[in-house]
């Protein structure tokens, strides 16, 4: 379903102005922010979803970012992702699970160091790489360490 309709004013450059449909107007701002495509209960959340559940909650929407997460085996996400050699998604995972207070087993924090071994980078072994083998960094080094927290 198309959220938008076209008005028939357009812009200096020609592109026509968008502006919400009547469905879209009722809901609040925050409705509109955390609105996501419906998906299956259970159903692993995609990599932009978890960066969305992330940001509410660091931005102190906590309840909106639980909402997003139920029924959500996150905890299983992250030993998915790391098995898959994902390493920005599985810390986003583990973020979204700490956020929205799901039980994490004491067995994974055991084991992320030993996990997180094969993302470490051959030149400098404080940093990290998104995939094994790869290349260092800034942004998979922070997720590392954010897991190993």
């Amino acid at each position: 379903m198309n959220r938008y309709k076209s008005s028939n004013s357009t812009d200096a450059w020609g592109v026509p102005h968008l502006s919400p449909t009547r469905q879209d107007q009722s809901l609040s701002a925050a409705d509109r922010a955390t609105k996501v495509r419906r998906r299956d209960v259970g159903a692993p959340l995609s990599q932009r979803s978890l960066r969305v559940v992330v940001a509410l909650a660091e931005a102190g929407c906590e309840k909106d970012a639980a909402r997003l997460t139920k029924g959500s085996d996150l905890v299983g996400q992250v030993r998915a992702a790391l098995g898959d050699g994902d390493l920005i998604t599985a810390s986003d995972a583990l973020q979204a699970a700490l956020f929205s207070e799901q039980s994490i087993p004491q067995s994974l924090y055991d084991e992320l160091p030993t996990l997180l071994d094969r993302y470490r980078t051959a030149e400098d072994r404080e940093l990290y790489s998104a995939t094994p083998g790869g290349p260092a960094s800034a942004q998979a080094t922070m997720a590392a360490y954010y897991a190993l927290a």
